[in-house]
């Protein structure tokens, strides 16, 4: 297993309160990220296979249900080049919060499609701890305003260098790989997205 996804099996044990995953789920997640990074749809065959996997089977028309909804939420990118995947900051959380939802924040199937999403959209992981168990069950604004952050944590550059958040601000972060190189990542587009998510939880909880 990778280390990125030994990172990812790292925050799910964590918030699931495990103390290992077995090889099968670890190997659902390879395969997950390695679908989202080539572009491939994911089969109802395939999300039914790691549903079984993760513990949380889901029956044949649960199945298709989800993938047809996958295919129309992430068709216009699926099979693109990868460089022509990308959305705005904004799309990307609203597109990685919905698929989350679809499958449920807290559920470990609900984080492996999220790490086939991310990658389908040129981001890294998502990386979520124990700590963020309130937010992941705390409603659509809290999600997406913690997806948000969560997307700011690490980025790629053209190149597929994943580079991690070494400084800046809510506007603009600083990243480097793990050669060395470094980038500015603007993540201006989220700040009017982020107000407004605040404002509804806020409301929500009151």
């Amino acid at each position: 297993m990778s280390e990125l996804a030994e990172d990812f099996v790292r925050g799910s044990q964590a918030l699931e309160g495990e103390g290992g995953l077995p090889p099968a789920q670890c190997e659902a997640l390879d395969e997950a990220r390695r679908l989202g990074e080539e572009g491939r749809p994911l089969s109802a065959d395939q999300l039914r296979a790691w549903a079984t996997a993760l513990g949380e089977p889901l029956d044949a028309a649960e199945a298709e249900g989800h993938a047809a909804w996958l295919r129309a939420r992430f068709g216009e990118v699926v099979g693109r080049p990868w460089l022509a995947r990308g959305r705005d900051p904004q799309a990307t959380v609203e597109a990685l919060a919905e698929t989350l939802e679809r499958f449920g924040p807290t559920t470990r199937l609900g984080r492996w499609g999220c790490a086939w999403a991310a990658e389908l959209l040129a981001r890294p992981l998502l990386v979520f701890r124990g700590k963020d168990a309130q937010a992941l069950a705390g409603g659509p604004a809290r999600l997406r305003l913690l997806v948000a952050g969560k997307l700011r944590v690490a980025t790629y550059d053209l190149g597929r260098r994943r580079g991690g958040w070494v400084g800046g601000d809510a506007a603009a972060g600083r990243y480097q790989a793990e050669g060395g190189a470094e980038w500015i990542v603007e993540w201006h587009e989220l700040l009017p997205a982020e107000a407004r998510w605040r404002a509804e939880a806020s409301a929500s909880s009151s």
